[in-house]
């Protein structure tokens, strides 16, 4: 993640701090899981927080089978640290393991012979 992350801020719980990590997870790490969404029909783009968080949900529960155990609405209420951070670090990785899967299915370039 390219950005500075307050750890004051995570260890409160703040919205503002994870959504900057989630939004670069899945459109600015990879271009492989991010041409994936885009082709699967996720619009991730230009959304308010709320909506880039509903549309996060339903691209976990449909891509990942990932049941987040926590609501939206606590997403974005005080406390919940805990379960913030879980579930951060838990679409994280799955992230992570998509782009690998992703990265390892794409055909090899033909090389160039002189």
């Amino acid at each position: 993640y390219p950005g500075p992350i307050d750890v004051r801020s995570l260890k409160r719980g703040s919205p503002s701090d994870l959504l900057p990590l989630i939004h670069f997870a899945l459109l600015g790490f990879s271009r492989f899981l991010h041409d994936h969404l885009v082709q699967k029909g996720y619009d991730l783009f230009a959304k308010t927080d709320a909506r880039f968080l509903e549309a996060v949900y339903k691209l976990l529960r449909n891509e990942f089978e990932y049941q987040p155990q926590l609501r939206a609405d606590q997403f974005f209420s005080d406390g919940f640290v805990e379960r913030k951070v879980i579930f951060t670090y838990d679409m994280l990785k799955l992230c992570q393991l998509k782009h690998i899967d992703l990265k390892r299915n794409v055909p090899a370039k033909p090389s160039a012979r002189p």
